[in-house]
């Protein structure tokens, strides 16, 4: 996360790329993940659409168990997510 904010300015913006690349996900592990079909996942990361209020607030949100909490962390995690980890054009 950077300390950017949204043009509403109430969550701060993120590189939805470089989360995914640190979670070693692909495109379709990390849309099942926050629980969005792939293609909203897909224009939020290329930048033709931004995530609305809720879904910042849920991607911040498990940023924060991410560091805080990496044992439940882990939980949250969709099952075999290396399996389309290189899939960065899907």
């Amino acid at each position: 996360m950077t300390d950017e904010t949204t043009t509403q300015g109430t969550m701060p913006q993120f590189d939805c790329a470089a989360w995914r690349g640190r979670l070693g996900m692909g495109r379709e592990k990390m849309a099942e993940y926050v629980g969005v079909p792939k293609h909203t996942w897909n224009k939020w990361e290329n930048g033709s659409r931004n995530p609305s209020g809720a879904a910042a607030r849920l991607f911040h949100v498990l940023q924060m168990i991410e560091v805080m909490c990496p044992q439940l962390h882990a939980e949250l995690l969709p099952k075999n997510r290396s399996d389309d980890a290189g899939g960065t054009n899907e």
